[in-house]
């Protein structure tokens, strides 16, 4: 499994310079545009059932971005001036044959055609019909609001590193999200929390296992995290360092450049050095409790809970980065399929408990039916637990989801429909539980809640 937007797409955009004054875009071919004040959003694809409410969502992202930190687009502009724009392509290969590099798959360009105004695609490419329904994908919405903070940086002071500016850029992009629902605090949002476990993971890996304290954190936690920071901030993450089967490992520069970030922003004097700073940013870090960790994909917090996209290539699934104890239990979820082409079928997946690998999965499909399977561990393949092939699952709408487990025994159903129960004799279901989507499908979870049964 991969991520969505990989670590090489955010590293280039983040380490681009802040462009001033943009020149005229599409002059006499763009589809649809809507401006607000010094901002302007324009989509570029040929459908009309989407086309003003895809410009009008990116429309909504740049606003929150320019109202989450300075300087906001007026300024840059004047009260005449030309106005701030981004742009939003149907798919990633539109945009390479828009921006002249026909055969290239382009998630973003800085520099649309030489004008200085970026532009971004919509990841996965969607059928209309879906992203009228969904709205933007996770990933977009985050490449949208990256674009947004690099585009509204001011310059930086000289002798300023890379990853400061980058983490502010971030920082800004990440309070833009929140502020219209579509993310959660860092500790809480899939993408930055899972990056926030990866960095924890590494920091308990720095120094021998007897320096540790009550905590496990290991004995002098602050200066050997500060120096991983500064190296995961500076550079892609060390695969020596981070775990190299997790997606999560791509974000961890992120969270460590936000982390850096926000020190610099409580250093009111502006007196702490670099090292400093790092010192604060591993001790903030110690005090986090990530949520999610990811898995693959791309899913993100959304204004009626949550939502996953997955790729045709990959599934989408975060899982719970500390599980809490094992018992009885009961899940509760209510969800709504998509698939990201209509022609295929869309697919919601809910795990209901992983042991290092060790997974009960429950698979909803939208032709094939309703599936509890297992996978006794990473690579092996799944084995149907219980079934209900001949059901139809309806795309477009909620479906209630509850799963009982007694201690021995798991029930599910699923809208009207009971599987058979299954006694689980090898293994408690016990470890993390977590949610996302099949290869080519999205996912709304607006409910996903695991707590103790009654």
């Amino acid at each position: 499994m991969q991520s969505t937007l990989t670590l090489s797409a955010l590293a280039a955009l983040l380490a681009l310079p802040a462009v001033q004054e943009p020149r005229p875009v599409l002059d006499g071919e763009r589809k649809h545009t809507l401006t607000e004040g010094a901002l302007r959003a324009s989509a570029l694809w040929r459908s009309e059932r989407g086309l003003e409410r895809s410009a009008r969502q990116v429309l909504e992202i740049f606003t929150a971005v320019d109202a989450a930190g300075a300087p906001r687009a007026a300024e840059l502009t004047g009260p005449e001036g030309p106005a701030v724009e981004l742009l939003l392509a149907e798919s990633a290969a539109q945009l390479g044959k828009l921006g002249g590099r026909r055969g290239e798959r382009v998630q973003w360009d800085p520099d649309f055609r030489g004008t200085g105004t970026p532009a971004v695609a919509v990841v996965p490419r969607m059928n209309d019909r879906v992203l009228f329904g969904t709205g933007l994908p996770p990933a977009t919405r985050r490449l949208a609001a990256l674009a947004a903070a690099r585009r509204l940086a001011p310059e930086a002071p000289a002798g300023t590193p890379g990853w400061l500016t980058s983490g502010g850029c971030s920082l800004r992009a990440q309070r833009g999200l929140e502020a219209i629902g579509h993310a959660r605090a860092m500790s809480v949002e899939p993408w930055t929390s899972s990056g926030l476990v990866e960095l924890r993971s590494a920091l308990a890996l720095v120094g021998p296992a007897q320096g540790r304290d009550p905590g496990g954190v290991p004995a002098g936690a602050s200066e050997r995290g500060a120096e991983l920071l500064r190296l995961a901030a500076a550079a892609p993450p060390s695969r020596d360092l981070f775990l190299a089967d997790r997606p999560a490992r791509d974000s961890a520069g992120g969270a460590a450049r936000m982390l850096l970030a926000l020190e610099r922003e409580g250093d009111r004097a502006g007196d702490l050095t670099h090292d400093e700073l790092a010192v604060r940013a591993a001790n903030r870090l110690q005090g986090l409790r990530p949520r999610w960790v990811v898995e693959g994909g791309a899913v993100a917090g959304h204004p009626g809970g949550w939502m996953a996209t997955a790729t045709r290539a990959s599934d989408a699934l975060v899982l719970e980065a500390s599980p809490p104890l094992a018992g009885p239990f009961r899940l509760d979820a209510t969800v709504v399929i998509f698939a990201n082409d209509p022609k295929n079928a869309g697919q919601a997946d809910l795990v209901v408990g992983d042991q290092d690998g060790d997974r009960i999965l429950l698979a909803i499909n939208t032709r094939e039916g309703i599936y509890l399977f297992r996978r006794p561990g990473v690579g092996e393949p799944y084995e149907i637990l219980a079934e209900m092939g001949r059901v139809e699952v309806p795309p477009f709408k909620e479906i209630k989801v509850q799963i009982d487990y007694d201690g021995e025994v798991i029930q599910v159903q699923v809208a009207d429909v009971k599987l058979a129960p299954v006694r689980l004799a090898e293994r408690t279901l016990d470890g993390a539980a977590g949610f996302g989507a099949h290869a080519g499908s999205s996912v709304f979870f607006k409910r996903f809640k695991r707590g103790p049964r009654r």
